[in-house]
């Protein structure tokens, strides 16, 4: 019988014969030629698995160890860390998505050592603070709150309890806040962290906490940022009670209303005159009281607004706030 027959009998001998030539420590009993107990072979089985486990995780360290080396040869890592930063920037999704932008930044981490350390330096990727029911993600946005980037706050499903005790962390970032997407603190505590003015706030959508609709304290008007967010261009607020004279809800662009305490319709007249550049205007479930006639001759001109939706049963409130603008490019 040739080498080749032999080989192809008895494989086994082959692969300990080429390990040991290659000075492996590992020592593995050939399968017996005679017949011997179960013990025996049982053994010598399991030296076989152990050594076969052995080489595939040497062979998978070796292949991921090339393939690091070949990566860092690519020719995107040729390119300044900066400009490497700005195209993951591009590839992420709006920060205002939350735990979404998370996921999406967690899959950039995991595609090689080099990302996941330029990544993790990059101040500016990680200015979104989520959920407290995402802690992975959260205590990674919170390590970074020491930078000066702007953030964006992304808590709307928090329960009171959870959104006081996260508000506790970052209300001395406030000044930072570009987005907001919040629910309104029922106690007293949580509404205090959230008194400071927000500058550089751009957007807000404020929400109270799930099953707590009509709750007392949430029919107490409470004007959060003390009415000071002077970069403020869209707002929304869902059953939320915010003083219908705040300035936030002045020089707006986006105005959405829903399930809101009733509003009289001169407080109504008082916002458009307010929001000269305002492109959409909605108005869900929510009443327009009557207390008050628009002089059509006094009629805001707004050329911007685009927009407009009105969802309530009082529709002599909705006439009386139609007759105090005009909107000659509206659209819908």
């Amino acid at each position: 019988m040739d080498q080749t027959s032999k080989s192809q009998q008895d494989p086994t001998k082959d692969v300990v014969a080429v390990n040991s030539s290659r000075g492996s420590s590992l020592a593995i009993a050939p399968a017996p030629d005679n017949p011997i107990g179960l013990d025996v072979i049982d053994e010598c089985l399991h030296n076989a698995w152990a050594y076969r486990d052995e080489l595939l995780n040497a062979i998978n360290i070796r292949v991921l160890a090339l393939k690091s080396q070949r990566n860092l040869h690519a020719s995107i890592h040729k390119l300044p860390v900066e400009l490497l930063v700005y195209i993951f920037r591009l590839s992420l999704p709006a920060p205002r998505t939350g735990l979404y932008y998370m996921q999406i930044l967690g899959t950039l981490l995991s595609v090689c050592k080099h990302w996941a350390s330029m990544i993790s330096a990059a101040n500016s990727l990680w200015a979104v603070v989520t959920s407290p029911r995402s802690p992975e993600f959260l205590a990674l946005s919170l390590e970074k709150l020491n930078s000066t980037c702007p953030l964006h706050i992304v808590c709307r499903g928090s329960s009171d309890e959870e959104f006081t005790r996260l508000l506790r962390q970052i209300s001395p970032h406030i000044h930072r806040w570009e987005t907001a997407d919040i629910v309104m603190p029922q106690t007293e505590e949580g509404r205090q962290y959230l008194s400071a003015p927000a500058p550089r706030l751009r957007r807000l959508r404020l929400y109270i906490p799930p099953g707590t609709a009509g709750d007392e304290a949430n029919s107490q008007p409470f004007d959060i940022f003390n009415g000071s967010a002077d970069r403020l261009e869209e707002i929304k607020v869902s059953w939320a009670c915010l003083p219908w004279d705040s300035p936030l809800l002045r020089g707006l662009r986006s105005l959405h209303l829903e399930r809101c305490e009733a509003i009289q319709v001169s407080s109504m007249i008082d916002i458009l005159n307010g929001c000269p550049d305002l492109v959409t205007l909605i108005v869900y479930n929510m009443a327009i009281i009557m207390d008050m006639q628009a002089d059509p001759s006094k009629a805001v001109n707004m050329r911007r607004l685009e927009t407009i939706q009105f969802t309530v049963a009082e529709l002599e409130g909705i006439q009386e706030v139609i007759n105090a603008f005009n909107a000659p490019n509206c659209k819908a």
